[in-house]
């Protein structure tokens, strides 16, 4: 900040004194280039801090820019600065906005200074300019009455009675800057607007309208622009004065309209302009030149100049708006208008050769005059939703790329569709699919937009949504599923792995520019989110658009859609997302896997070694947090209450799944930082926890983050890297509640964020963040204590030094250099715009970290701050000072004044080595410690700490040391040599280090190589005598392993895991050491019991006993003999020791009460004993049992204390034991209830020995308040593990009590504990009373004790009666209840809103009521067993019948829409019901299906709509249920087709469109659960099925852009035979020719019915490609060879060419055979018709089928064709001769390609299939065929046409074929000259024997032009390229190409999701896949990208005229 302002001070300086200089003209120049050089340094500045000290240095009255102009006002070469200068300060001007308040006194009087005294005009306009910007900037401030108005206006009012002597220009900005001043400060321009408006229509009179001299067009211009300001405050409308107001529009009209041909656009610029601000004024003047203004503003919008481009387009979006209110208000009398209008419009829409700008014209006046067509004609209405909606269908979701002018067109099309939307009274939800996959579309490519038409889009997308909001909640699921679609699209980018670096910004800017941008990510759409969450906000620019007068509250409840629909899709993604962890090979795969190279480092990371199983899914999760973490803590915070508690728990069950994975941290610190926001937990916390909670969600949620946060801090310990700083980022954002529960157990991870912060800013900032919270709200007395250790973790943000400043951007430099050319222009506001834009976000750097410790240090005060240097105890203090060495042992000279930090390693390594080998010099002496040993002491610690540092450079120098001196080291002979112990003492510290990992780790890596050089510089013999460095390493290791520190026997378990390798290859080492490693690691793991989990203690010891067991299992034979061997602790005292000792003991530890090193002593038991004879153990346990649940189970620490006799001492338990103790006795009390089912469900009789003891009404209690009250017992209800594995327990022991005597027992208990008073409460319960909230949780906590009384049997029991019969009647109460309560109010009350809580009960709820329809059922079941399904049955109906009824419920709810047109919106409350609970109902009508769909099947007359949406919901479920509910889907679809027939209205011929189009889709997801139903005919429902599929294609009322659905299902009926085969053949016959036309060119492009005839296209191709059916292929080929060329050519050869590729062998004979017949057939039309047969079908086929098939299909026909070839011309009748010339030459095409593309040895061999098969037997020569097809060829083309006159052309032509045919022979078979010479090059005049005068066209006459002149005509061509060369050339192509979101989601979760709106499959959310085992109907595409396949290039060939000869050889 200083450099800069010190530059800008000198500048300032320099200019002042240039003033004073002798030589003017040479400081003028350099002046000149100061100014700019200034100007560029402050326009450019972005910090804030930095632009207000530069602005108070500009402004500066001592020596600022405005002393300098005043001051060179009488410096005539000073000319040019000034007017640099005030251009300069325009630009300046617009970049502080409101900010130039305090000096804008100081610029006016400047500006009317250089206007009054300076004389030239080049200073008076921009000092004008810069007055009227100061004005328009400052017109809401205060300060407007000092500027003297009134003054102004005077002054500059007087000038015009001067005007002849003013320059024009000036003139100009004379009376732009009047009008200005009565747009600013309109209070003092009352009385003066009139004389005003006077003189610009005077001035305006006589420019425009003199017949004698020209216009001056400036002052004309400065008119209009003044105009157009005044009429802001002052009106001149057509109401008020019709007259001046013509007047001003008869301007405004020549002004658009010039007579003259213009240089310069000013006046049409300002004419624009004024119509865009005022064309309301001009109401009916703009009905009366409607037509030419119109045309006019068209003409203008189509101009080259963008500025009037953009301002035309502004202009005639008010006329259009203008126009379209007025015709509304009476639209009967401009009917004519309205007509004009509509058909220009359309005329527009339908020109396919519509420019993109043209098109947004059309398309807004759509939605603009979609009132007053309501007016006129309600059908017009729709017809125009049609319209638009196909438009769109067509340019957005059909075409494979979109062009990119049209997507810019797409906010237009939305925009419309919205206004249309408004005035549709119901929306047609055929089209509703296509709407939601528009604005996903429109979604996903928002990155492709300017910033401005971002902004446009978002505008775009809330204009549908609130038009769909007006037609009830029933269509809110469209926002739905737009919301979620767009975000799977988001999360499915490529994640962004690093920022980019200053010079990749401004490349990747470069590459923006260049339109070369290929892959978006999410923080492109962070607007597009902010926008719609802030949809609110938009009121103003809405309201700009008559049609949508909503009110705000409409908005907001939208808003609040929107921002519950978000979070509710985030949480859907998470939980779809797989993020499951994979472990490379460990345990016992180690052993086998080390001959591949695989190496598994040991560790105490947890998540080393680990991959993602799915990494698609990870990246789509990282995308998903981050964007979250932009969105949700910007935008309605507020909104975030109801989700807090939902969203926190759904996070912390994955997390507690997935504990790995730190994004689940990263949202858990948004949600806990809103939560903060809007004081959530205000009034919860420690002090209320003891009082009944007031909002009971609040106090679980708050419970829940206490408990989770507490095991975050102790996992974390283990963690580092992004997901350490995550964890400690959520820990450190818990509310100060929280923390205060147990603030020491906090203190460390504050601790730890600060050490982490030095390197990593956004840590230390969070880190204050939380001391600045913690020492404000929490207690005082709490707190202190806790400084002295939290506050010298800050003393290293003091230490740093200062950070120099960053260097400017590349962007900047650039802009520098060409602004300094052309000074303050447009070059400079570009850079200031940019300069606006940058994010001041960022995190803070390390000196403003510093300076805010600065102030959390001062705002403690001195005596809490001066902890930071006394907080060290003396003897920490006494050690710094401590000299290391009484005697200087090394005498060094450090040559260095100034340290480096790289330079000090090196000094320190040098060091090192030095004093090694000094060391060596050195003598020991016989006493005390070795020379060097004090220093080695202190140096060692630093060594290892540098050799795993996190710069590279200290690693890679320091980590070869440290192995280099354990190599050293380990060399001793001594046992305990001190040098060695010192280097082994600071290893083993290492790797017991409780905060660094990294450390940890390297000290394993150190353990091995110091065991492996032991092992290697010691002797066998030595080894097994006495191993001195083994000895002293297991000493240590044994020591630490029974340590009561965690992390010291974390150490232990680490350091065995590394050395085991080396340990296990030394017989002497194992026979010695294994049994006394065993032992002392199992009582590690022991002691590991009482350990946090996640700290890896357990799992690590478990690793190493894992280990050992590998290495007793392998060395077994050897370790049953008895040595001596070292005796484990505690073993008795014996001479030798063997195997069988060590299995006594572990069975001794098999009932020790900790739970792993109990379940580790059963395994290696189980292990050992065969090993060994075994033992039998024998253990009773029932009377402790029955002692713990009556005294224990149910009581407290204090009761059981009591029990022991220890209950008198007084000494109150801690929070900490007494959470310890209930986590104990709830394992118990869940071990005893599983061991119990076990015994009662694989034995009944059981209960007989277990009745006193274990089965007793203790058990019972214990049972019941487990099942209702589990937090009475003791279990942590904030612990996710058990509350989600708690109910299945108790459910299972329900479940096999129901069987014993204690079933009364039970019974009994649970009546006494549910009462009927709690279940007469839930019957009555009130969603939305006032006291609801608070009941919830209760409520909630009956609902899911029911729900578990229903799955073990019991429900019934607690139910107010014993009648079976009743139970269905509290049932049904349930199901009304809920029904009822989802709209409470009354008729045309608005519905409440469902809040996530109130849901989840409502869904309790319902899933009970559902429940209890089984309940009689089950009640029956018992004693009846020969009826039992009967039973079911009958019981069941009455339940379903009544579901059924509510949802076909004919009742109507009727509620306010809340536009501002006060409509009322009504809708079904059965559909609303079955909108909010889909899920549950469906899943409950699945179990029911025969009533469910018969009921549903009753209704289908009457209510289709609803009977089609539950129909269709259930197909959906139950396909999504798939692969747990494999025959469900089977059982709904057989039911559905059942009834089939109930369902016949729906297709008669009278029904509607979107009846049919309904049975369709129901079709569709039948066949896509099981097919079978369209090709198996003996299937019961094929007739019907069929006969509705038919009927539909053939139906000749619906339209082909519905049949085009029909056309979608083929590929499951061509795999039909016979009969029914030629009955779909007849239809789809019958199909084309009443709906295609016979040539594809006669519908006019871009007409509705050219684009509903190319869709279907596309469709029967998609389907042909799918089913590879032979029928389909001659209805294709047939359509194709109508005409010369398919107006979708491409598309039909590329189909063709797939189907000829992928198919199976026989499939492509039978292709090819197909094709093959229609060109045989007799009864042809045409010969051209045969003709195109081969050249466009047949032969494209033969050309990319395969080998195999080719030599078939030639078989077959070979002897034909030949037959053909011999037949003599019958010339008599030129039909029949044309017939063989046509069939000749196709003949000749055909076995042209055989020859081209068989091997020699398949046509010219005496193996060759095809010539045995010619010559009619096995035995031939091989040469046969060749021979006879070589005569036949050089006869044709050699034919002697001497007078000749018939069909000439086909027969050269034909001539060429043959030719063809032979040189594709010669080439295939011979080699030798000759051949080549002899056939195809030899002519014999003399015997009129010419080959070439029968080949070429003599009359043709070829002209060759030097230049091309006409644009040359580009065909694609294929060219298979191998994978290997497709990934050499990895280069960018260079192209934009832009990725779909689909490509990137492949192979994830959500990919099936993403698949919903993929309409090139057909079938909308389903592929062609079946359930039926026996289903040929595979019909899914295969990608190119396969990893065996090779990849297709398209390269354009340049292919001109001359190259289309009849001769030349096709390229194939």
């Amino acid at each position: 900040m200083a450099d800069s302002g010190s530059a800008v001070q000198r500048s300032l300086l320099q200019l002042q004194e240039a003033l004073s200089a002798t030589d003017r003209c040479n400081a003028a120049v350099a002046s000149h280039q100061l100014i700019r050089g200034l100007g560029q340094e402050c326009v450019l500045s972005a910090s804030p801090a930095v632009l207000a000290f530069q602005t108070s240095l500009v402004f500066s009255k001592d020596f600022g820019l405005l002393v300098f102009v005043q001051k060179s006002l009488s410096i005539d070469e000073f000319r040019d600065c000034r007017e640099e200068v005030l251009k300069f300060l325009c630009i300046f001007l617009e970049k502080l906005g409101q900010k130039i308040t305090p000096y804008s006194l100081d610029i006016k009087k400047t500006c009317t200074s250089v206007y009054t005294k300076d004389k030239a005009a080049k200073c008076k306009i921009p000092a004008l300019d810069l007055l009227i910007k100061l004005l328009q900037t400052l017109r809401s401030s205060r300060l407007m009455d000092e500027f003297r108005v009134g003054e102004l206006f005077s002054k500059f009012y007087g000038e015009i009675a001067l005007k002849t002597k003013i320059p024009d220009t000036v003139l100009e900005k004379i009376y732009e800057l009047l009008g200005v001043l009565g747009e600013v400060h309109p209070c003092e321009m009352i009385n003066n607007s009139e004389s005003l408006f006077r003189a610009f229509l005077g001035e305006l009179k006589t420019q425009m309208t003199s017949t004698v001299r020209e216009p001056k067009l400036p002052v004309v211009s400065g008119c209009l622009k003044g105009l157009s300001s005044l009429m802001c405050n002052f009106t001149k409308s057509m109401e008020e004065d019709p007259q001046t107001s013509r007047e001003i529009f008869d301007f405004a009209l020549k002004a658009i309209c010039p007579q003259i041909d213009l240089k310069r656009y000013a006046v049409p610029l300002a004419g624009l302009c004024l119509f865009t601000q005022h064309a309301s004024q001009f109401s009916t003047c703009l009905l009366d030149n409607y037509i030419s203004l119109f045309e006019v503003l068209s003409t203008w919008c189509s101009h080259t100049n963008i500025d009037l481009k953009k301002a035309a387009y502004s202009a005639l979006e008010s006329f259009l708006k203008q126009v379209s209110l007025m015709v509304a208000k009476d639209a009967e009398m401009h009917k004519s208008k309205l007509q004009y209008f509509m058909e220009q419009f359309y005329g527009i829409i339908k020109n396919v050769d519509s420019n993109s700008k043209d098109l947004s014209i059309a398309i807004r006046g759509y939605g603009l005059f979609a009132g007053p067509c309501k007016v006129i004609n309600a059908k017009d209405v729709d017809f125009m939703y049609v319209e638009l909606i196909q438009r769109c269908k067509q340019l957005f979701l059909t075409q494979l790329d979109t062009v990119d002018d049209y997507v810019y067109q797409m906010p237009s099309f939305l925009q419309s569709i919205a206004s249309v939307l408004l005035y549709l009274d119901t929306v047609p939800e055929i089209y509703t699919p296509v709407l939601e996959h528009l604005i996903v579309v429109q979604i996903d490519s928002f990155p492709q937009y300017s910033p401005k038409m971002q902004l446009v889009c978002c505008r775009a997308i809330v204009k549908v949504f609130l038009a769909l909001a007006e037609k009830g909640p029933v269509l809110w699921n469209c926002v739905s599923t737009v919301v979620h679609q767009g975000l799977i699209r988001i999360c499915s980018k490529p994640v962004i792995l690093q920022k980019l670096t200053e010079s990749e910004n401004h490349h990747a800017s470069v590459e923006v520019k260049a339109g070369k941008w290929k892959v978006p990510t999410y923080k492109d759409y962070l607007d597009l989110f902010r926008n719609l969450l802030t949809c609110d906000q938009m009121m103003d620019s809405l309201l700009a658009d008559e049609a949508f007068l909503v009110v705000n509250s409409s908005l907001q409840s939208l808003n609040r859609l929107l921002y519950d629909e978000f979070v509710k899709s985030v949480l859907k993604i998470v939980e779809k997302l797989d993020l499951t962890l994979e472990k490379q090979n460990v345990g016992e795969q180690e052993d086998e896997n080390e001959g591949t190279g695989v190496w598994v480092i040991p560790t105490s990371d947890p998540a080393a070694n680990l991959y993602p199983a799915k990494p698609k899914d990870f990246s789509a999760f990282i995308n998903l947090v981050e964007f979250c973490r932009e969105i949700l803590p910007e935008k309605h915070v507020e909104f975030f209450e109801p989700w807090v508690y939902s969203f926190a728990y759904e996070l912390i069950v994955q997390s507690t799944r997935s504990p790995l994975i730190s994004g689940f941290y990263k949202l858990l610190s948004v949600a806990v930082r809103n939560a903060k926001k809007i004081k959530y937990f205000e009034g919860v916390g420690p002090r209320s926890q003891k009082q009944p909670p007031e909002d009971p969600e609040k106090y679980s949620c708050f419970t829940l983050f206490a408990k989770f946060g507490k095991e975050v801090s102790v996992k974390m310990k283990q963690y580092k890297d992004e997901l350490l700083a995550s964890c400690l980022t959520f820990i450190l954002s818990l509310p100060h509640n929280v923390i205060e529960l147990d603030i020491r157990a906090y203190v460390p991870a504050l601790q730890m964020a600060f050490k982490l912060g030095l390197s990593y800013t956004p840590l230390a900032e969070v880190g204050l963040n939380a001391l600045e919270e913690w020492s404000v709200y929490i207690c005082n007395h709490e707190i202190q204590p806790h400084y002295k250790d939290i506050l010298p973790s800050l003393d290293g943000y003091l230490k740093t030094s200062a950070l120099s400043d960053e260097t400017k951007n590349n962007w900047e430099v650039s802009a520098l250099s060409r602004a300094a050319q052309k000074g303050f222009n447009k070059i400079m506001l570009k850079h200031l715009k940019k300069t606006k834009n940058i994010s001041s976000n960022e995190a803070l750097s390390l000196e403003e970290i510093r300076v805010r410790v600065v102030h959390m240090l001062g705002s403690l005060g001195g005596q809490i701050s001066k902890n930071l240097v006394t907080a060290a105890s003396s003897n920490e203090m006494m050690k710094t000072c401590m000299a290391w060495d009484r005697e200087k042992r090394l005498r060094f000279a450090v040559p260095f004044i100034e340290m480096k930090p790289v330079a000090a390693c090196e000094l320190l390594h040098s060091l090192v080595m030095f004093m090694l080998g000094k060391a060596t010099q050195m003598p020991e002496s016989g006493q005390g410690s070795p020379p060097m040993y004090q220093l080695y002491k202190r140096t060692f610690p630093v060594l290892l700490r540098l050799a795993c540092d996190v710069d590279q450079v200290t690693r890679q120098l320091y980590e070869p040391l440290v192995m280099q001196l354990i190599h050293w080291f380990t060399n001793n002979k001594k046992f305990e040599s001190q040098d060695t112990v010192a280097l082994l003492e600071t290893i083993l510290d290492g790797i017991v280090d409780p905060v660094d990992s990294t450390l940890r780790d390297f000290c394993g890596r150190c353990i091995r190589e110091f065991l492996k050089w032991s092992i290697k510089q010691t002797t066998p013999q030595q080894q097994e005598k006495s191993p001195v460095n083994t000895k002293s390493l297991f000493k240590r290791l044994y020591s630490f392993a029974l340590h009561p520190s965690a992390f010291k026997r974390l150490g232990a378990s680490l350091a065995f895991n590394n050395i085991y390798r080396e340990f296990r290859e030394e017989e002497a080492l194992v026979e010695q050491f294994v049994f006394e490693a065993l032992v002392t690691y199992m009582e590690s793991l022991a002691l590991a019991h009482a350990d946090e989990k996640s700290l890896g203690t357990i799992q690590q010891c478990c690793d190493a006993i894992d280990h050992l067991r590998h290495i007793i299992e392998k060395k077994h034979v050897s370790l049953n003999k008895e040595k001596r061997r070292r005796r484990p602790q505690g073993f008795p005292p014996a001479i030798s020791l063997c195997l069988l000792d060590v299995v006594h003991w572990l069975l001794a530890h098999c009932g020790r009460p900790q739970t792993e090193c109990r379940h580790k002593s059963i395994e290696l038991f189980y292990k050992f004993v065969p090993l060994l004879p075994g033992a039998e153990p024998q253990s009773s346990l029932w009377k402790a049992v029955a002692f713990f649940l009556e005294s224990i189970a149910m009581h407290d620490i204090s009761a059981a204390e009591k029990c022991f006799g220890t209950g008198a001492t007084g000494t109150k338990p801690s929070p900490q034991e007494g959470e310890r103790y209930n986590y104990s006795k709830c394992t118990t009390v869940v071990r005893i209830m599983e061991f119990t089912t076990t015994l009662l469900s694989t034995c009944p009789e059981a209960w007989k020995f277990l009745g006193k003891d274990l089965c007793n009404t203790n058990l019972m209690k214990v049972l019941v308040k487990t099942l209702c009250e589990p937090s009475s017992i003791g279990f942590n209800i904030g612990d996710i593990t058990v509350m989600d594995h708690l109910p299945g327990v108790c459910v299972n022991l329900m479940k096999a009590l129901k069987k014993s005597p204690y079933r009364d027992i039970l019974e009994t208990h649970l009546k006494e504990k549910i009462t009927a008073e709690s279940i007469e409460e839930l019957c009555a319960v009130d969603l939305y009373g006032p006291d609801a909230y608070v009941n919830r949780a209760k409520l909630a906590s009956v609902v899911s004790s029911c729900k578990q009384l229903q799955r073990a049997g019991f429900l019934h029991v607690i139910l107010p009666s014993q009648s079976a019969d009743q139970h269905h009647s509290f049932g049904t109460k349930l199901l009304f209840l809920v029904y009822k309560s989802i709209a409470p109010g009354g008729e045309r009350q608005c519905l409440p809103s469902l809040d996530p809580s109130c849901k989840h009960l409502a869904s309790g709820l319902l899933e009970l009521a559902f429940a209890c329809g089984g309940l009689l059922a089950a009640a029956r079941g018992v004693s009846l067993t020969g009826r039992h399904v009967r039973v079911i049955t009958l019981s069941l109906s009455p339940q379903c019948e009544h579901l059924v009824s509510l949802l076909l419920d004919a009742a109507v709810l009727s509620v306010p829409s809340g536009g501002a047109q006060s409509t009322i919106v009504s809708f079904s409350h059965g559909g609303y019901f079955y909108s909010l609970f889909s899920e549950t109902i469906n899943a409950e009508l699945l179990k029911n299906v025969d009533l469910a769909v018969l009921g549903l099947m009753k209704s289908s007359v009457d209510n289709p709509k609803m009977v089609s949406t539950v129909l269709n919901g259930m197909l959906d479920q139950s396909f999504r249920d798939r692969g747990s509910q494999k025959y469900q889907g089977l059982k709904l679809v057989t039911t559905v087709l059942q009834n089939w027939r109930k369902c016949d209205s729906w297709w008669a011929k009278d029904s509607a469109p979107e009846s049919k189009t309904a049975v369709l889709t129901l079709l569709a997801k039948i066949l896509q659960i099981d097919s079978s139903v369209s090709f198996n005919t003996n299937h019961s429902a094929f007739p019907e099925v069929f006969t509705t599929y038919t009927s539909l294609l053939a139906d000749p009322k619906l339209g082909l852009h519905l049949k085009g659905h029909a056309v979608i299902l083929l590929p499951f009926f061509t795999s039909l035979t016979g009969g029914h085969l030629e009955d779909l053949k007849r239809v789809l016959d019958a199909l084309i020719g009443s709906n295609f036309p016979m040539k594809s060119e006669e519908f006019p492009p871009g007409t509705l019915r050219y684009n509903n005839y190319v869709d279907c296209m596309k469709k029967f191709l998609d389907a042909l490609e799918l089913s590879q059916s032979p029928m389909l292929l001659q209805l294709m080929t047939e359509i194709l060879c109508r005409e010369q060329q398919h107006v979708m050519e491409e598309l039909f050869q590329s189909t063709f060419k797939t189907i000829s590729k992928k198919s199976s062998c026989v499939t492509q004979v039978g292709l090819l055979e197909s094709v093959y017949r229609m060109f045989r057939r007799d009864d042809l039309l045409s010969n051209a018709t045969r003709q195109a047969y081969v050249d466009r079908s047949l032969l494209t086929l033969l050309w990319h089928c395969s080998l195999s098939a080719l030599g078939q299909f030639f078989s077959k026909i070979v002897v034909d064709a030949i037959d053909v070839l011999k037949s003599r011309f019958i010339k008599l009748s030129e039909s029949i001769f044309d017939t063989q010339i046509t069939k000749k030459t196709g003949y000749y095409k055909m076995l042209g390609v055989m020859y081209s593309r068989l091997p020699k040895d398949d046509v010219h061999s005496k193996e060759s299939k095809i010539n045995q098969v010619f010559h009619g037997s096995c035995i031939t020569e091989g040469s046969e065929l060749t021979k006879a097809l070589i005569k036949l060829c050089h006869d044709a083309f050699t034919e002697n046409m001497a007078g000749e006159s018939q069909l000439l052309e086909r027969r050269r032509l034909y001539h060429c074929a043959a030719y063809n045919c032979a040189i594709s022979l010669i080439c295939c078979v011979f080699t030798e000259l000759k051949f080549y010479q002899g056939f195809l090059f030899s002519e014999k005049p003399e015997k009129n024997l010419f080959i070439f005068e029968n080949l070429i066209d003599v009359k043709r006459c070829y002209t060759f032009p030097v230049e091309v002149e006409v644009p040359v005509e580009r065909k694609k061509k294929y060219t298979e390229i191998r994978k290997e060369a497709r990934e050499a050339a990895n280069g960018d192509s260079g192209g934009p190409h832009y990725i779909s979101s689909l490509s990137y989601s492949a192979e994830s979760s959500l990919s099936e999701e993403m698949s919903q709106f993929d309409f090139s499959t057909g079938v909308q959310s389903y592929s062609y896949t079946s359930q039926d085992p026996v289903s040929p109907g595979h019909f899914r595409r295969r990608p190119f990208s396969g990893e065996n396949e090779e990849a297709v290039q398209i390269v354009d060939f340049i292919k001109l005229r001359y190259q289309k000869h009849s001769c030349s050889k096709m390229i194939a």
